[in-house]
Parts: structure tokens; C-alpha cells; sequence
């Protein structure tokens, strides 16, 4: 098996899933976070790890051989200037690592699967906010049908007498009747 040169990575034990994320998983978030185009995702990902401002590792499974693992030093990725990570061609990445690296491949092409650190990565491109939950299916029917009800607004109707003509629509469409609490929400009278 080749040996590799410990200034540019080192070999590790494993990759734990807690602390890595694939560049499967990642690559969107960069894409979306400097406006949708794969070329400058790749690019900015590529300038982030030249810089030091973010870690890599790779998995490199080779039937026959096992996995290995490593972690790449910005060492790594200075030197490797004609290298850019491409997530629809990893044996495009491997070919030019292997260039790099000279014989780090064993025998054989084997697979190259590429990590992040999750604690730098979300630094540099956090992730997207909760978005605010869906109203559900009861809570627009409600809403559908006050409107119907009181074409005016229901504003000014007691929430008492809108459960029991909503409800009551509800039981002749052969619908559930929510709760009162479901009903609160529907028309944005749920305090707290």
C-alpha cells in the first residue's frame, strides 16, 4: 500500500458522522448560500479550504483493501492549485489527488468520498432557518369557510359563534370538528 506524505494529510481512524459532513450533504447549502450556480459553489468551497477557513477529509473505499481515511491539510490544498472539488465527479477529484499525491492510491481506482468539519462548515454557511410551520388542513377549511360565512370579515365576530356555525359546516361536509384551540389558531387569536 503507498504511503502519503503527513505535511499535506494525515491518516485517521474514522470519520465520525457527528462531526463531518459529506460534500453530498453539504454542496447544496453552498450552492444556494452564493446564488445557485454549481461553478462558483465549487470554486468558494475550493477557496475556503486554500484559505484554512475549512477542513477536509476523504474516504477512500477500495474493494478488497478496506476503507481509509484523511484528513487534508490547507498544505494540501495550496499546493493542489489545478484540484477543485467536483460533486458530480468524485473519480475526477481522486484522479487529481492522485496526480498530486503521486501513488497514494493503492491498486486499483478505489472510491473517494469528501468531508467537511460540521463546526466550520455551519460557520461559514449556516444552515437555513426553521421555517414557520404549515397551517394545517382543519386550520384553512376554518379559515375557507369564515370567509364564506362572513364575506365582510370575521373580525368582529365572537370566536364562540364561529365555532358553532364553522363547526357546524364542518359536521355537513362529514369533517371533524377541531378543537377550540385549532380554531384560535385559524383565525390568529391564539395568544402566546
Amino acid at each position: 500500500m503507498a504511503t502519503h506524505n503527513p505535511k499535506l494529510m494525515r491518516a485517521v481512524k474514522a470519520l465520525p458522522a457527528q462531526r463531518w459532513v459529506s460534500l453530498a450533504e453539504a454542496f447544496p447549502r453552498v450552492k444556494a448560500a452564493v446564488g445557485g450556480s454549481d461553478e462558483l459553489a465549487v470554486h468558494d468551497l475550493t477557496m475556503q479550504l486554500r484559505a484554512g477557513k475549512l477542513t477536509a477529509a476523504g474516504r477512500q473505499i477500495v474493494r478488497g483493501a478496506g476503507d481509509r481515511y484523511f484528513i487534508f491539510a490547507r498544505e494540501f490544498w495550496l499546493r493542489a492549485e489545478s484540484v477543485e472539488l467536483d460533486p458530480d465527479h468524485p473519480f475526477r477529484t481522486a484522479e487529481a489527488l492522485q496526480r498530486l499525491q503521486g501513488r497514494l492510491l493503492p491498486k486499483g481506482r478505489g472510491h473517494w468520498w469528501f468531508f467537511f468539519d460540521r463546526k466550520q462548515f455551519d460557520k461559514l454557511y449556516p444552515p437555513a432557518a426553521p421555517s414557520a410551520p404549515k397551517a394545517s388542513r382543519a386550520q384553512d377549511l376554518i379559515r375557507r369557510i369564515a370567509a364564506d360565512e362572513w364575506p365582510g370579515g370575521y373580525e368582529h365576530v365572537g370566536t364562540a359563534a364561529i365555532i358553532k356555525r364553522v363547526g357546524d359546516k364542518l359536521q355537513e361536509m362529514d369533517e371533524p370538528v377541531p378543537k377550540r384551540d385549532v380554531f384560535l389558531r385559524a383565525l390568529g387569536r391564539r395568544k402566546g
